[in-house]
């Protein structure tokens, strides 16, 4: 009788079972009232048939698994004659390790499987996201390159590309934005935001989008609103949009309504609150646990009728944790749903307030405001960028804009022109990845050569650390890309103003 079988009839206040000779089979003596406790009624019965069993001898076994305690018992029951005289031996093994072991390598090899099955599903819902987009993107390319175009037929294809290019950067910028957040690589970089022009601007395109749905949309503050919080705008505009893209997704009639909130949190700190309501399909509530997780949705019919990766709601559930936050939703089938998310925004003090989006408009209106003129830059600039569509790129927006460009293909040539005395540029635009020489060595070279003007990087990497890097190796500021027009002119003007004033 091993230690664990031993410990387990102690637990049941069993006292050890033994055979009754003149009756020929098991009987169990015990304080507990529960004499036919199941392992050892089991045990008693098929003793008694191996007895009246007449061979020589017999051998019966089976596996006993208590509930209660998770334990299994191997548990083999052997007769042999003696004398005239019948006995048995009972061997008892635990064997609650090698279940266990057996049962944790199902364990992974489901899970293993429904990974494998999530990432079928994955690749063949991004197949469909990727390609549905680039389809219109090369097909109205071609068009424009092959077909004779009226102007509004340039324009309609044109608006086609953009729209479905930046469908597929979001796409791309989901997928980069999950895998940073499962490394551990997503920063987010708290600082002063202006929240209530960031839900004003939100405001605009929903309001837009919406009427295009033939969909209400509107904004409420539910408590005054913070001018100022500090955060990530970036990022907590992500979740918005995300939210707010699923609510229009989902919703074929009726409103969508974002509500805002101040909440007070322990230790005298404060969080705000943001609800999207619409009144869409709705969703099963055994199905709202799995929207936030990876490559998942509602079901398959959804993935096939609204198209999506899955990712979306993933992603904002790690961002609203980042964000000092949390985020979750309600939702009746047929009726709508309501998701909501809370941000940390610290101790407020003396905060100034505001009640409403049109009292925040009102004092706008109030405001005077400096309007920057992109169109007068009149500086020189020196381009070194090595692809040739971002030169054009950049050439159609500068010029225009009253830049005098000069442009190369790489950083060494970029060194050459820069440190030519012949030259005058009022900064330099420098690509962070070119052939011959990269951005990186060719800033170094140029401010150990005492070049002082500003040099811009242009990066793709949108990560802190990578523009860490850019500003280690002398650059003044970091542009990313894509390319915005109007913040590439801002940062300019921006540069512009200040090298006047450094003069």
């Amino acid at each position: 009788m091993n230690v664990a079988w031993h410990d387990f009839l102690e637990e049941l206040n069993l006292e050890q079972f033994h055979l009754d000779k003149g009756h020929n089979f098991y009987a169990v003596q015990s304080a507990s009232s529960d004499l036919l406790w199941r392992g050892i009624q089991e045990i008693s019965e098929r003793t008694k048939a191996l007895f009246n069993d007449h061979d020589h001898e017999a051998m019966d076994s089976f596996i006993f698994f208590n509930e209660t305690s998770n334990l299994w018992f191997s548990i083999k029951i052997n007769k042999f004659l003696e004398e005239d005289e019948a006995r048995v031996v009972i061997a008892i093994d635990d064997i609650t390790p090698l279940k266990q072991a057996h049962l944790e390598i199902q364990r992974v090899a489901r899970a293993a499987e429904s990974a494998n099955i999530a990432k079928t599903d994955f690749l063949t819902n991004m197949s469909h996201e990727i390609r549905t987009p680039l389809t219109s993107i090369l097909g109205f390319t071609e068009l424009m390159v092959e077909e004779q175009m009226d102007a509004e037929e340039q324009s309609r294809a044109l608006q086609t590309i953009r729209r479905n290019g930046d469908h597929l950067l979001g796409i791309i910028n989901e997928i980069l934005d999950l895998s940073k957040i499962e490394s551990g690589k997503l920063e987010v970089e708290v600082a002063p935001c202006d929240v209530v022009q960031l839900i004003d601007d939100l405001d605009d395109i929903m309001t837009l989008r919406a009427e295009k749905m033939d969909l209400s949309y509107r904004t409420e503050f539910v408590t005054p609103i913070p001018a100022s919080i500090k955060t990530d705008a970036t990022r907590l505009k992500q979740v918005l949009f995300n939210l707010l893209g699923n609510a229009t997704k989902f919703t074929r009639e009726g409103e969508i309504v974002l509500r805002v909130s101040l909440e007070a949190a322990p230790l005298g700190f404060s969080r705000l609150r943001f609800e999207v309501q619409d009144s869409g399909i709705g969703i099963a509530p055994d199905k709202i646990h799995q929207l936030f997780e990876p490559f998942t949705q509602a079901d398959n019919s959804v993935s096939r009728e609204y198209g999506g990766t899955g990712l979306g709601l993933a992603i904002s559930k790690r961002l609203a944790k980042l964000l000092g936050g949390e985020i979750g939703a309600d939702s009746t089938p047929g009726e709508g749903s309501t998701f909501w998310f809370t941000i940390g925004v610290g101790k407020l003090e003396s905060q100034e307030t505001v009640s409403s989006l049109s009292s925040h408009r009102n004092q706008r209106q109030l405001e005077v405001q400096d309007e920057e003129d992109f169109h007068n830059l009149h500086c020189s600039i020196l381009l070194a960028e090595d692809g040739a569509d971002n030169q054009r790129l950049f050439q159609y927006i500068l010029s225009r804009a009253g830049v005098r460009l000069t442009m190369v293909n790489n950083g060494a040539d970029a060194v050459e022109k820069a440190s030519d005395p012949s030259n005058h540029y009022d900064f330099i635009l420098m690509d962070m990845q070119m052939p011959i020489m990269d951005g990186y060595a060719a800033t170094r070279k140029l401010r150990e050569m005492g070049y002082t003007k500003p040099i811009l990087a242009l990066t793709a990497h949108a990560v802190r650390s990578m523009q860490r890097r850019c500003k280690q190796a002398g650059c003044d500021d970091v542009i990313t890309k894509p390319i915005e027009r109007k913040q590439l002119l801002s940062t300019l003007t921006r540069w512009h103003s200040k090298s006047f004033e450094l003069s």
